[in-house]
Order: structure tokens, then sequence, then C-alpha cells
């Protein structure tokens, strides 16, 4: 049996993780947590609650908590994993120098994200380089994160992975209509419709402010519409600035919804629209809006250029282009027949690619291979 340790830093609930622990051939792999952490959360209590070993190191960042670095380091050697999986940047940086030390010959972590360094923090990506020499493989969510290691980072392709993201998609089409309507209830108490959907992080890449000036001259011609924002979390002052210029009652952020399976049962549209091509590693809320069955738009970014199709799946518009947002929500809400064909079309097509055990599989197939 194969010892296989995931550590992961500032995560507070994730369900892919509780997936994967139910779903791993538990008779040939061992699967443990190290979480780097201020403070335990609802995940860790779920995965010991599923029989797992976690660790908690209390850890904040990278200069205020260098203990934690020592931590790691006797907890692998205590440990002797045969493979080690970090993911995320400051879990990557401590997680692989800390299993190279220890001698672990199978040193794996995900890149989560694409080409964001050498965008807004240039001066960092040198850590991204070390991490790519210190892993002997690494996982690439999509085509775009792959692209971005071989073309801007110069690893070799055959150190690469590609491996994408597998949910358990049912929990999507088929939400529960209590927590649906608990939800409605705390969010939209007076059922204002149309309802246009994001979940995005205030973040520059997320295109927040181009989704909200086309909802803007939505509220012109549907003066009852709403928008809802989850996730709405982070620093991007313009992207606040925006929302917060919206009419009062017309809008509602919600910081953390962790029902995100009958959240979606709350929009009308989705709207999901990076501005640029690159900027999105992944982007999951594509895959969830269309297992949900929510038409949506969007730009091309991260895994969408792979299989979204425009007015087939999704109505695909141009990056930083609020006007053609406007344009696709009228189209979406004012065309019974194109909403109908988007919702089969996305059902179907994510179906095809992204449920949970090919990705399983093929984890169990990097961490079982020499």
């Amino acid at each position: 049996m194969k010892r296989v340790i995931n550590i992961q830093a500032f995560v507070t609930d994730a369900e892919t993780y509780e997936w994967m622990v139910d779903e791993f051939d538990r008779g040939q792999f061992q699967l443990e947590f190290i979480f780097l952490n201020p403070v335990e959360t609802i995940l860790e209590k779920k995965l010991r609650e599923k029989g797992v070993a976690v660790t908690i190191i209390p850890f904040l960042s990278l200069k205020r908590s260098p203990a934690a670095f020592f931590r790691l380091l006797w907890l692998l050697i205590k440990k002797k994993p045969d493979v080690v999986h970090c993911h995320l940047f400051e879990s990557s940086l401590l997680g692989l120098m800390a299993a190279k030390l220890c001698g672990v010959k199978k040193r794996i972590y995900t890149r989560h994200y694409g080409d964001y360094l050498h965008k807004y923090y240039p001066g960092s990506v040198k850590y991204d380089k070390l991490c790519n020499r210190l892993a002997t493989q690494i996982v690439a969510t999509n085509q775009n994160v792959f692209n971005t290691l071989v073309e801007l980072e110069h690893v070799n392709p055959h150190q690469i992975s590609i491996i994408n993201y597998g949910f358990k998609l049912d929990r999507f089409i088929n939400p529960s209509a209590l927590i649906i309507e608990n939800l409605r209830g705390k969010y939209n108490p007076e059922k204002k419709w149309p309802v246009i959907g994001m979940i995005a992080r205030y973040d520059e890449y997320k295109g927040i402010e181009y989704a909200v000036s086309a909802f803007k001259e939505l509220l012109q011609k549907y003066p009852n519409a709403y928008f809802i924002n989850a996730n709405a979390k982070g620093g991007y002052q313009p992207a606040k600035d925006a929302i917060g210029s919206l009419p009062g009652k017309s809008y509602c952020s919600i910081p953390f919804e962790r029902n995100i399976f009958e959240l979606y049962a709350l929009f009308d549209v989705f709207v999901h629209v990076p501005i640029d091509e690159h900027v999105e590693a992944f982007g999951q809320v594509y895959v969830e809006a269309l297992a949900a069955g929510i038409p949506s738009i969007f730009t091309l970014s991260g895994i969408a250029p792979e299989f979204i199709k425009d007015k087939e799946n999704a109505v695909v518009v141009n990056f930083k282009k609020e006007q053609e947002i406007f344009d696709a929500l009228l189209l979406v809400l004012e065309n019974t027949a194109l909403r109908e064909k988007l919702v089969f079309n996305g059902k179907r097509d994510v179906l095809k690619q992204f449920t949970l055990n090919p990705m399983i599989t093929k984890l169990e197939e990097l961490y079982a291979g020499n």
C-alpha cells in the first residue's frame, strides 16, 4: 500500500477532498492530509469522520509562520510517505522543499493557476520555477496551464500530466428543493426576477465590473432584476466599487455559501467573464453552472476553450465588453428556444468530460507509477 500525503494551505471547505477519500482505492492507497491553516476548519473534521489521518499545522503566512516549515519537515520524516502531493502556492513551496529534504521520491504539485503571477506578481515567478524544479511531476488542470508551464516557464512536457477537475455532478443536477427555498428566502426574499448570478472573488481578472455595467443597463429594461455575486471576497477595489454603485435593493453579495449546489438554482442567467484567455487556470464555475442547468454567458478562459461553443452550450462574449454582455443577457432572457438548447447541451457536454471517476483514475495511475 502506498502512503500518499496531500498538503494544502488556507483551505476551509472543499468537497473535492471528501470525494477523493470516498472514491480512491483504499486498498492500494493510504490517503492522509496536512493542512497549513490558522485554525481547524469544517473540512478537517469531515475528513477525520471518514477515518482519514489529518494534521493541522498553525500557519498564517510564509513570513509570519517560519516554524511551520520545520514542523512539516519533522512530520514527513516521521511518516515516511511514498508520495507527497501539494496544492497552491504556499503549501507547494513549503511541502516540496520539505519532501525533497526528506528524500521523498515522488513529489507532485498541482498547478491551480496559469499565468497569474506572470501578469500580476512577476517578482514571484521565481518561486513557481523553484516548485517546478523541486517537483518530480506536475499536474496541470488543463491545456492552458500546460502551455503556461511549457512556454513561459520552460518545464519539460514529459514532467506534466493534464488532469481535469472531476465533479460529483449529480449534486448540481439534483439539488435539494428544501435548501433552494431556504436560500431563496435568505438571499432573494422579494423574489425579484430575473436573477443574474456570478461566483467570483474581487480580483481584477474576474471582470466583475464589466458584468455589473451590463447589469446596470439591464435594469433599465428589467427594473426588478437582481444581481447576486457569491464568493464575494478579495481586495480589488474597482470591482467592489462597481457592485456598491448598484441600487441598494438590486443586488446581494455573499462572502461564502457552502450550499453551492443549491445556490446555482437561484440564478436565471449565470455570468463568468474573466478578462483574457490565460488568467483563469481552470474555472470550475464553467462546469458547475452548466451542470446545474443555468443558461450562461462566458468569456473563453481556462478550460472553457476546450468545450464551450457559442450558442450551443453557452453564449460567448469577447473580453472586457460590457455591451456584448448586455446583449447576451437580453438574448438569453428573451429567446426561450435558445435558453432550452443551452440547458440541454450544457448538461450533456459536462457529463461527457467532467465526471469524478476519470480524475480519480488518473491520480491513482500517477501515484502508482514509478
